[in-house]
C-alpha cells in the first residue's frame, strides 16, 4: 500500500494526507483526460456501491474528499478500486473551496470533474468530451434534475437593478450557455485555466460569495464558465437552499470585483469608490479603511488580469448575452 503523506507548509492551508496509490498518467502536453473529485455531504452512502458505479465511467483517477474523522476502510477501498485516492483533512477545511483547490493540486488528470457524492453523471457523448478538449472555459457546468426529474435554474445571469448588480436564475432551455458561477460547485474543470485564475479564493470561506467571487473574476480576467446540455447529473437528493445574506465575505466579493473599474488595460479600485462601500459595508470607519486597502491592493497586485469590468459584463449580457470582453 502506497501512502503519500503531505503537510503544506502555506499558513493558511488545512494539512492534509492523501491514501492511494498514484494512477499511471499520460501527462504529455497533448493527452486530454478527465479524473473525479468528490465531495462527500449528506446521508453516507454505501462506499463500495458508490465507487463501484464510478468505476464504469472510466475516469483517469477519483479523488475522494474525506473529513477530518475519515472512515475505516479508506485503505482497503483504495487498494480495490485502481485509481482510488482519498484526501484526508487533519482539521477542519477552511471553506469548499479550499478542498477542491488542494484535489486539483493532486490530480494528475488535465481536467476534473467535481461532484457530490449524491450526484448522479449521466452518459457522456465522444463529441461532448471532445467540446471539453478544445474549450478553454475554466468550468462547464451541466444540466442538473432533482430528485422529482425537474431541471433546475441554475443559470446565473447579472442584471441591472438600480443600478446594482443582481443575480438572475434561469432553467436552460436548449441551448449551451454561459453561467456567473457553477452551482453548488459542479462542473468540468479545466485545472491549467483553474490555477492560472487562483482557484477558488481561501479568505472568501462563505460557500454562495466563493463560488460568485471565482465566477465573475472567471469573466473579468478573460475566462468564462459555460453550462452544457451535453452535460447532465441527477441529484439523489433535495439541495439545500443557500444562504445569500451579504457578510464580510461579500465585502470583500464587491470590493474586488464590482468596484473595480477598468482603464484602457488594467482593473484599479478608485479612492472615490470608498465611500459607498462605506455606507454600505455596516462598519466602523477604521475596519472600512482596513478593508478597503487590503481589497485595493489585492486588484492592484492583479491588476493586468482584468480585461473589462462588471459594469460591462452586465451591460453586454443584457445586450446579446456574454461572449467575452
Amino acid at each position: 500500500m502506497s501512502t503519500t503523506h503531505t503537510i503544506s507548509n502555506n499558513p493558511g492551508i488545512t494539512p492534509y494526507t492523501v491514501l492511494g496509490r498514484k494512477p499511471t498518467v499520460d501527462t504529455s502536453h497533448s493527452q486530454k483526460n478527465l479524473g473525479l473529485i468528490l465531495l462527500n455531504r449528506g446521508a453516507r452512502y454505501l462506499r463500495n456501491d458508490t465507487f463501484e458505479r464510478l468505476q464504469k465511467y472510466g475516469w483517469t483517477e477519483i479523488i475522494s474528499i474525506e473529513s477530518c474523522r475519515p472512515s475505516y476502510d479508506l485503505e482497503e477501498l483504495s487498494q480495490r478500486y485502481p485509481g482510488l485516492r482519498f484526501l484526508v483533512f487533519q482539521d477542519q477545511p477552511k471553506s469548499i473551496g479550499e478542498q477542491i483547490n488542494i484535489a486539483m493540486r493532486e490530480s494528475l488528470s488535465t481536467h476534473a470533474m467535481v461532484l457530490w457524492s449524491y450526484i448522479q453523471p449521466l452518459p457522456m457523448s465522444s463529441r461532448f468530451i471532445q467540446e471539453i478538449w478544445e474549450s478553454r472555459a475554466v468550468c462547464t457546468a451541466p444540466v442538473i434534475r432533482n430528485t422529482r426529474g425537474e431541471v433546475l435554474p441554475t443559470i446565473c445571469i447579472p442584471a441591472s437593478f438600480n443600478n446594482h448588480m443582481k443575480p438572475v436564475y434561469l432553467t436552460p432551455s436548449g441551448e449551451n450557455t454561459c453561467s456567473l458561477y457553477p452551482f453548488d460547485y459542479l462542473g468540468i474543470y479545466n485545472k491549467k485555466e483553474f490555477q492560472a485564475l487562483g482557484g477558488f479564493a481561501l479568505d472568501i470561506p462563505n460557500p454562495y460569495w466563493q463560488k460568485m467571487d471565482f465566477g465573475l473574476r472567471s469573466f473579468l480576467w478573460g475566462n468564462a464558465i459555460s453550462l452544457h446540455q451535453g452535460f447532465r447529473v441527477q441529484a439523489e437528493e433535495d439541495f439545500q437552499p443557500e444562504d445569500t445574506t451579504p457578510d464580510d465575505d461579500y465585502l470583500t466579493f464587491y470590493l474586488r470585483n464590482i468596484a473595480v473599474e477598468f482603464d484602457k488595460d488594467h482593473g484599479h479600485v478608485p479612492l472615490h469608490a470608498f465611500w459607498e462601500f462605506y455606507r454600505n459595508s455596516g462598519s466602523g470607519i477604521i475596519q472600512a479603511v482596513k478593508q478597503f486597502q487590503k481589497a485595493r491592493a489585492w486588484v492592484k497586485h492583479h491588476s493586468f488580469r482584468f480585461t473589462g469590468e462588471a459594469r460591462r459584463l452586465v451591460e453586454l449580457w443584457e445586450e446579446e448575452g456574454f461572449n467575452g470582453f
